[in-house]
This record gives structure tokens, C-alpha cells and sequence, in this order.
């Protein structure tokens, strides 16, 4: 990890289905307007009662009347306050006034589950995605696309509460257990793109790459190439392409999907805004600095007209602004981001949320690399460090690049017993080529300042034989440092041969050509 590391920006994290309020906007706009639809959910009632004249209904029409009466379920429910208040009150009123008609109870409780849904994406509390996936009863409604909402609902609360293996394990089983059920097409390609959210969420993000290029083009077959979810898959493939070192392909990508948000959305959308610093980011990994910087600041122009202060969406933005801010020089505006975004990611989760380790390591990534200051970095990792392996686990990629970045402080600090104390029996596989490397190295540096070259000689080997599979981006730090180690294992070595060979001091010493790196002159 050798740049600060921004959170995958989800489209709707940060990292569900993103429909985001298209559903609940046209629940309130067109009942308003006489047209009551309900996107994926087709003729729920008898024929003499469709999703389409439900409206008419007296006893409904009163229902929606009392419950939203400024006509906007988005509007009435902006905060996390009123969200419980509007939903107990919705749920009861629909227990007492339709259980006696099943197919409106039935129909105004998926309704209302598409309500928080959307809230959830637009407002961003986990109370809200709580209740709509409490409301959405679809297992007992027997309806395909109102299955899929509810494991999509269940999904993205696992996400969203630092819980990215229960949202594969819920989405997996679905999809299995429905391999032959009919699903809508949008309804299909939201649930694949939540799976591939927490695929990327839970540090496989090489896995979920060829699958998102898959969704990409069955979205622009079915849904077509100018479709919301297109934009959405879009972004995410171009994150995992710019992460694959493939930037042209990933530029010309994001920049679609952006025009697509912006057709979609106006120029003053959230979503709009994670998009734009999505391009940057692709832009600042392909060296692009001044582009990603103004990419960073049209973002930050969205973000201060942002009514909603407590979501995460606001803490993704946050975050990543300050990362691109850090890159470009900006140092006051990177550390208020920074700072803003840890403060916004503890005001809306549990202190164990990975989005809190990630905030907090950042700061103190920010205080190492660019402020050169590790003494005041290493509190801050090793608190980071220790959520991460609460939330994430102790070998997942997220937290062995955090440990890896920790052994780092230590050795700059020449703490090299707490290096060997913190990576000893903690070295990831080579499914994570680059916290693998980083880590046989940094415990290789620590071994070798302490004098114990047998044991660091061999995880250098491991190391070198390694190199080739990281990417480009990483690989020219991870060389300097190689060479920085494998300098001081010579150094020692010649040393050493020098003690022992008292009377041929002039004879030219021989270095361990067994450590150079492929195409490196000692």
C-alpha cells in the first residue's frame, strides 16, 4: 500500500442494487400525478385492481395521503430521525386498514419496502435499510422480483454495515436457489452488481474484475448502453480496470458513465459526485494529477450544496477528496478532508465499521508520507490496524496492507523488535501479491538490522520470485525497497566476510548475486 488508499466509490462503498430514488421518487411524483407505478413489480391485484389504478382506491389514496402529505416520501424522510417515525407509522397503518386484502397489502408493503430502499441509497442510514428490509416480506409473497428486492435489501445492509461476506453469502444463495426463476433484466443486473460490491468490498477485487466487464455488457444488451444501471456498472468496472493499470480503457469508461449520470441525475447529484472522483482517481493512477485534481474540486462543489450531512456517501466523498488533495499538494485542504471524513464515518457507524479503520488509517497514512512525520503516524495505524482486524479479519488484503504499512513506521523508527513481533507468523499468501512482497520485505529489513541475515535471506528470495505478479503501479516501490533491503544483507555479508578473513582484507569481496532482481544490476 504504498498510496493512500481511497474506498472502492460504489455508485450509490460507497462499496446496493442503486436504483437510488427512481423508485421512490416515481412512487410519490406519480401517484401525485394520477399514475401510480411501481418499477418490477407489474399487476399485483385482481384485474379490477392493477398497480396502475390502485390510485383510485379510496382507502389507498387516504393511505399515501396521511402518510407522505407533502407528497414526496423522499422529502419527508431525509433525516434519521424522522425515518422510524415515518415507517412505524406506515407499517401499522398498513397491518390495520389492508390485511384483509391481500393483494394491496401485499402490493403496499413491497411499496413501501421500494420506498426505503431508495431512502437507504438517497439518505443513507442504516435504520433505514433495516426497515426495508424488514418490510420487504417477498419469501412469502412468492413474486420473483420481489425476492430479488429482498435479498438485494438484506445484501446491501450487510454491505453498507462493514459486513461484505454475509452480503456475497446472501446473494449467492439466492442466485442459486433462482437459477431458473424468472427475474427481471434490471432487477438481475442490480443483484450482480451489488455481488460485485462486496466481492470488491471483501479485497477480490482481480476476481471480480472479468465478472464486471460480464455484467457490463449483458447491461448494455438488455438494458441498453445509455441505461442509469449501464452508468453504474460503468463506474465500477472502470475502478477495477484503472486497478488492473489498464487507464485509457478505464478513462474512456468512467467518462461515459459520467455523462450518463449527468443526463440522468443534473449536475448537482450525489452520485454524480462519487462518479467524478471516481475519474479522478483513474486519472491520478495514470499520472494525471492536474486532471484529477479538477476532476476533485467539481466533485467538492457538489458536496458543499449537499443538504444531508450523516451519510456515507458524504464520507466517501470526504474521504477521497482528501486523498487526491493529498497527491496533488494541497495539504490544509487534504487534512480537513481527511479530518471530516473520519468525523462523519464515526457519526454514522459502529466504532468497529471498516469505513472507520480506513478514515483513520488515512490520517495517519497522511501524517507518514506526505507530512514525513511517523512518530505522530504510528498511534494512529495501530488503532487502524486493530479495528481492521476486528472488521475485516486479520488476514484479509485491507488489513495485511495496513500491517505491512505499519511495519514500515516501525522500521523508519528503527523499532525493528516490534517489526518482527507485528509480521512474524502474519505473512499473507500471494493471493495479495502486493501485501505478500511488501511484507516478506519489511520483516526481511527488520531481520536484517538485527543482524539475523540466514532467516531474512530466504523471504527476500520469496519476495523477488513474487515480483513480477504485482502490478506496474506497485512494483517501482516495491523494487526500491527490495534493493534497499538486499543492500543491507550484502553490507552485512561483507562485513562479516571481512571478520573472518583478517589477512585478505584487500581481496575483493563477493556479494550474494542470489538477491538481485530480475533486470537489476547489484
Amino acid at each position: 500500500m504504498s498510496t493512500l488508499r481511497p474506498l472502492p466509490i460504489p455508485s450509490s462503498r460507497w462499496h446496493g442494487g442503486r436504483r437510488y430514488v427512481a423508485g421512490a421518487l416515481m412512487v410519490a411524483a406519480t401517484f401525485a400525478a394520477g399514475i401510480f407505478l411501481i418499477p418490477g413489480v407489474g399487476v399485483l391485484a385482481p384485474p379490477a385492481l392493477t398497480a396502475q389504478n390502485l390510485h383510485q382506491d379510496p382507502d389507498v389514496a387516504r393511505f399515501f395521503a396521511d402518510t407522505f402529505p407533502s407528497g414526496n416520501p423522499a422529502l419527508m424522510a431525509r433525516t434519521s430521525e424522522r425515518i422510524p417515525h415515518l415507517l412505524d407509522a406506515a407499517r401499522t397503518r398498513i397491518a390495520r386498514d389492508f390485511a384483509e386484502r391481500p393483494p394491496v397489502h401485499r402490493l403496499l408493503l413491497h411499496t413501501l419496502a421500494e420506498v426505503c430502499l431508495n431512502l437507504s441509497y438517497y439518505e443513507g442510514t442504516q435504520r433505514a435499510l433495516a426497515d426495508s428490509a424488514a418490510l420487504a416480506t417477498a419469501h412469502r409473497m412468492g413474486d420473483a422480483d420481489a425476492d430479488a428486492q429482498h435479498a438485494l435489501l438484506r445484501a446491501r445492509l450487510a454491505v453498507e454495515t462493514g459486513r461484505a461476506s454475509a452480503a456475497l453469502a446472501e446473494l449467492d444463495s439466492f442466485l442459486g436457489n433462482h437459477v431458473s426463476t424468472p427475474i427481471s433484466p434490471e432487477q438481475m443486473v442490480y443483484l450482480r452488481l451489488q455481488r460485485l460490491r462486496a466481492l470488491e468490498d471483501s479485497g477480490r477485487g482481480r476476481q471480480a474484475r472479468p465478472q464486471a466487464e460480464a455484467l457490463l455488457a449483458d447491461t448494455e444488451k438488455h438494458l441498453g448502453t445509455q441505461s442509469l444501471a449501464a452508468a453504474r456498472v460503468g463506474v465500477l468496472t472502470a475502478r477495477l480496470r484503472s486497478a488492473a493499470s489498464e487507464h485509457a480503457a478505464a478513462r474512456t469508461l468512467v467518462e461515459r458513465s459520467v455523462y450518463q449520470l449527468r443526463r440522468h441525475f443534473g449536475e448537482t447529484h450525489p452520485e454524480l459526485a462519487q462518479a467524478l472522483l471516481a475519474a479522478g482517481m483513474v486519472e491520478y493512477h495514470d499520472g494525471q494529477r492536474v486532471r484529477a485534481l479538477a476532476l476533485g474540486n467539481a466533485a467538492a462543489e457538489i458536496l458543499e450544496r449537499m443538504a444531508d450531512r450523516q451519510t456515507r456517501r458524504l464520507h466517501l466523498i470526504q474521504r477521497n477528496l482528501g486523498i487526491l488533495n493529498a497527491q496533488a499538494g494541497n495539504h490544509a485542504a487534504a487534512e480537513r478532508y481527511l479530518r471530516e471524513a473520519l468525523a462523519t464515518a464515526r457519526a454514522i457507524h459502529a466504532p468497529e465499521h471498516p469505513d472507520v479503520a480506513a478514515s483513520i488509517y488515512n490520517l495517519a497514512y497522511f501524517d507518514w508520507r506526505v507530512l514525513h512525520n511517523p512518530g505522530e503516524a504510528m498511534p494512529l495505524m495501530r488503532e487502524a490496524l486493530a479495528l481492521g482486524e476486528k472488521s475485516w479479519g486479520p488476514m484479509h488484503p485491507d488489513t495485511s496492507a495496513l500491517r505491512v504499512n505499519l511495519a514500515r513506521v516501525f522500521n523508519e523508527l528503527q523499532l525493528f523488535d516490534a517489526t518482527r513481533e507485528l509480521l512474524t507468523d502474519r505473512l499473507p499468501t500471494m493471493e495479495t501479491p502486493v501485501c505478500a512482497v511488501g511484507t516478506r520485505i519489511e520483516l526481511a529489513r527488520a531481520l536484517a538490522q538485527s543482524g539475523d541475515i540466514p532467516a531474512a535471506r530466504p523471504l527476500l528470495a520469496q519476495a523477488r520470485e513474487n515480483m513480477e505478479r504485482v502490478s506496474k503501479q506497485s512494483q517501482k516501490q516495491l523494487e526500491s525497497d527490495f534493493r534497499d533491503v538486499q543492500s543491507i544483507v550484502n553490507a552485512t555479508l561483507s562485513v562479516n566476510k571481512l571478520a573472518l578473513e583478517p589477512r585478505n582484507a584487500s581481496r575483493k569481496v563477493v556479494g550474494d548475486e542470489g538477491l538481485a532482481l530480475p533486470g537489476h544490476a547489484h
